[in-house]
């Protein structure tokens, strides 16, 4: 049973990989990522000088501050669950797809915005602290977002064959929430011992 389920989803995965819809997806996620950074870039290093996003204070208050996992976990968890919640509730009335886009573009102009500030204030160095700003817990949410495009790529005609849809794709939005769980716990616990340990030597 378990080799069956897992054929099923590697069968899938492979239609969508060669489907032009997920070419849209990267084109999207590369696109962002640039228009992130050549914004800042535009709007010049006296501009991001102004903004705290990454300075030195804020880091400092990083690596001294002790932080509560668990009240750290409940505000990751509340957030991350209510863009789940909003995402199935568009879904559900046919805008799964623009929702999907939306979150991925958002996560690749921010990151591309953060490299380019990373950048700018540290040089070289800042290009690892960019890394450990957002590994390993981005990797995850893409494979959740990578999920949650299979699913909003289809076209129902009525509610009942959203919700025969569900039924029959169990793996795929088991795979989904395990993603996504496995983001919250690795932003929650593993990110922060990451860039605290990496920020000491920094």
């Amino acid at each position: 049973m378990k080799q069956f389920l897992s054929k099923q989803l590697q069968n899938k995965f492979t239609d969508v990989r060669k489907s032009p819809k997920t070419k849209t997806f990267k084109m999207l996620m590369g696109l962002s990522f640039l228009v992130g950074f050549l914004l800042f870039l535009f709007l010049g290093s006296e501009f991001c000088e102004e903004l705290s996003l990454l300075d030195v204070a804020s880091l400092q208050e990083i690596k001294d501050n002790t932080i509560n996992k668990g009240d750290f976990l409940g505000y990751i968890l509340s957030r991350r669950l209510l863009l789940l919640a909003a995402g199935s509730f568009l879904w559900w009335w046919g805008f799964g797809k623009w929702y999907v886009y939306g979150m991925l573009a958002g996560l690749s102009f921010t990151m591309g915005a953060c490299m380019y500030i990373s950048l700018m204030r540290y040089h070289v160095m800042g290009l690892f602290l960019w890394f450990f700003l957002y590994f390993p817990h981005v990797i995850c949410y893409a494979g959740a977002l990578f999920c949650g495009m299979i699913i909003a790529r289809h076209a129902f005609k009525t509610r009942i064959d959203k919700i025969k849809y569900l039924w029959q794709n169990g793996m795929l939005i088991t795979v989904l929430l395990a993603m996504l769980a496995l983001g919250i716990y690795c932003e929650s616990y593993v990110n922060v011992a990451l860039l605290q340990s990496f920020l000491q030597y920094f």
